[in-house]
């Protein structure tokens, strides 16, 4: 009985859209919920669209990942280490990046004390 239903309120769906002229499709509601849509190809065909919300998912204001401004870092760098590294860097999880920056901060400390040593 349902489905009687749902095919009659589609024919007549269908009926409107190929009768009304510059008509590209029709949407079927059931009070504020949309349930079917149908389109109008280029051929005088109708068919039911295959996306019922053809504008979720694209681009909204405010939405996705929030960058980190002047903190962000812009360059990039990838190095190769043996085996027993890797396992080492790996085993750090979460932590690995900054740990290797803080590696980098200190090995750069020590190499500019090295250089005021040697300067006097």
């Amino acid at each position: 009985m349902l489905s009687d239903k749902k095919e009659q309120i589609k024919a007549v769906a269908e009926n409107a859209l190929q009768t009304t002229p510059d008509a590209q499709y029709a949407e079927v509601y059931n009070g504020q919920k949309l349930i079917s849509r149908l389109n109008l190809t280029r051929k005088g065909k109708v068919v039911q669209a295959k996306n019922l919300h053809p504008g979720w998912g694209g681009y909204r204001e405010g939405a996705g990942w929030k960058g980190k401004g002047k903190e962000a870092l812009v360059n990039r760098v990838v190095i190769h280490v043996n085996e027993e590294m890797y396992d080492f860097l790996d085993a750090m999880g979460n932590k690995r990046p900054e740990w290797i920056r803080q590696a980098i901060r200190e090995k750069r400390e020590r190499d500019q004390q090295q250089e005021e040593k040697g300067s006097q």
